[in-house]
């Protein structure tokens, strides 16, 4: 029985393994189509035409976000129902060690992609706001202007402030996501080793 779930997980690991790459290869395809990397570029803001195309393109990509969200929801939740699956075809005592061990590594993978989504959330609202602002004030650097007011001078500073802020925090969950994955290899080479052990090594 042991056997079977060692080859049970290690065609469930590859499996969803698969379906996440796939996943996230579409949401970066659909982030290339929409081509909103052009408006996270701060001084193209600045040119009015380019702004002119901005909001619908963020709006978007902000309801894309939204959807990014739910994919990895659902992953998650389906990858638990699968592994608790598997788990009950093995003795009580070993079950529950090894449920304990793996909710865990999953739900600590699921914490950090949606914390990396819900600071892109915040990154495009933050970016939506700066082009309403510019926009208002009909403001650029290349022509005749509006001249900010102070109260938005000091909001528009305070955006940028946390803009940096964000991609701050981003880069470090970003980090910690490659761990996470790299400690996620070496956690079921450890299982399986024991699986073996555990089964005499058949």
């Amino acid at each position: 029985m042991t056997k079977n779930f060692e080859n049970a997980m290690l065609e469930l690991t590859s499996t969803r393994r698969k379906i996440l790459l796939d996943g996230e290869s579409l949401i970066k395809q659909k982030r290339i189509d929409l081509g909103v990397y052009d408006f996270y570029d701060l001084d193209a803001l600045e040119d009015i035409e380019v702004r002119s195309k901005a909001m619908h393109v963020l709006d978007e990509y902000g309801k894309h976000l939204l959807v990014e969200r739910d994919f990895y929801k659902e992953f998650h939740r389906s990858f638990i129902i699968d592994v608790e699956r598997l788990l009950e075809g093995l003795p009580i005592d070993e079950r529950g060690r090894l449920r304990e061990r793996s909710f865990n590594g999953l739900k600590k993978n699921n914490e950090v992609r949606m914390e990396i989504n819900a600071l892109k959330q915040q990154q495009n609202n933050k970016i939506q706001r700066l082009v309403q602002i510019y926009n208002f004030f009909q403001y650029t650097l290349r022509g005749p202007s509006i001249f900010l007011d102070s109260d938005s001078e000091k909001e528009i500073e305070k955006i940028f402030s946390e803009l940096d802020s964000i991609a701050w925090k981003a880069g470090v969950l970003t980090e910690k996501q490659k761990l996470q994955e790299v400690e996620g290899r070496q956690y079921l080479e450890r299982l399986l080793e024991f699986l073996k052990k555990i089964s005499g090594g058949q």
